[in-house]
């Protein structure tokens, strides 16, 4: 058997393993996933000028993670010379809950001259701690939720609307 085509054979083996593994991961695994590659492009066309074996160590020396005053959530801040890459992630697990398991939320990129770095990370830590006051304003609302009891629905809204609406109103 020649050499190319057991490597082609291997090849083939590869991508139908990568396949295969890609088809058992969830569709909110998947979201996630996708933005995490998003990040990765994003940050290869800001990082474009630097060469790509200097370009992990330059990613270790010039992001940053910003932080939301009670940890649960942050952004990543990859600081590029002309173009910054931000990436919004979810840090506490109740969150992770209630975004369905989703690591990162979303992921942009700012254009902004190196003076003014300092302005966009006030504006981030803003935003980040206004997150922090509405999650502490839901919790101090009394709240009820009507998914977790057990109860049966009163008749009057398990009916069907066609039934209750008049005509003249359909």
């Amino acid at each position: 058997m020649k050499e190319s085509y057991r490597m082609e054979l291997y090849a083939q083996r590869a991508i139908r393993q990568r396949q295969k593994v890609q088809l058992q991961i969830q569709p909110e695994d998947r979201s996630s996933l996708l933005r995490y590659l998003d990040q990765g492009l994003l940050i290869n066309k800001a990082l474009a000028s630097v060469p790509a074996l200097e370009r992990h160590k330059y990613i270790l020396d010039h992001s940053e993670l910003i932080l939301s005053s009670d940890g649960a959530e942050g952004i990543n801040v990859v600081w590029g010379p002309n173009s910054q890459v931000c990436t919004h992630r979810v840090l506490s697990a109740e969150m992770r809950e209630e975004f369905k398991g989703a690591h990162y939320l979303g992921t942009w990129v700012r254009q902004l001259a190196p003076s003014q770095r300092a302005k966009l990370k006030a504006e981030l830590q803003q935003r980040l701690e206004f997150r922090v006051q509405q999650r502490e304003q839901d919790k101090n609302q009394i709240v009820i939720e009507f998914t977790t009891v057990d109860e049966p629905l009163p008749e009057f809204l398990t009916c069907k609307l066609e039934d209750e609406v008049p005509l003249f109103l359909r």
